[in-house]
């Protein structure tokens, strides 16, 4: 199995890093989150937990990027914004310094939530 990888197919457009004080406190929750060992790296080197944060009421949001888990501090160079998404194909659309994390249940989670905000129930059935 292939745990801590990317699972999705992912477009990746390479752009500068997000100002740091526009995600200060991403930046800081994700920070604690690693200290208190809920964002880390398993005994067999697998990555596991990511941090995103939905962009004002649009269908966008920023997310750490992939193979970060095992930093314990992370400066505006590892996230980065997912612009798109499409649950049925399996893509997601980002932009930044690095591509998104792995799409895990939290990622996951928070797609849900955003299809909810957006009143999509039938691609919610789909999804599970």
């Amino acid at each position: 199995m292939d745990e801590g990888v990317v699972k999705y197919r992912c477009e990746w457009q390479e752009a500068d890093s997000l100002a740091a004080e526009n995600i200060a406190d991403l930046m800081d929750w994700r920070d604690r989150l690693h200290s208190w060992g809920l964002i880390g790296v398993y005994e067999n080197s697998i990555g596991f937990g990511n941090i995103s944060i939905r962009i004002g009421n649009s269908c966008q949001f920023i997310i750490s990027g992939t193979q970060t888990a095992h930093l314990p501090n992370l400066g505006p160079e590892f996230y980065c914004t997912v612009t798109e998404f499409n649950l049925e194909q399996n893509f997601l659309g980002c932009r930044g310094p690095v591509p998104a994390s792995s799409v895990n249940y939290g990622s996951n989670c928070c797609l849900k939530f955003l299809l909810l905000e957006k009143r999509y129930p039938m691609a919610l059935l789909k999804w599970r």
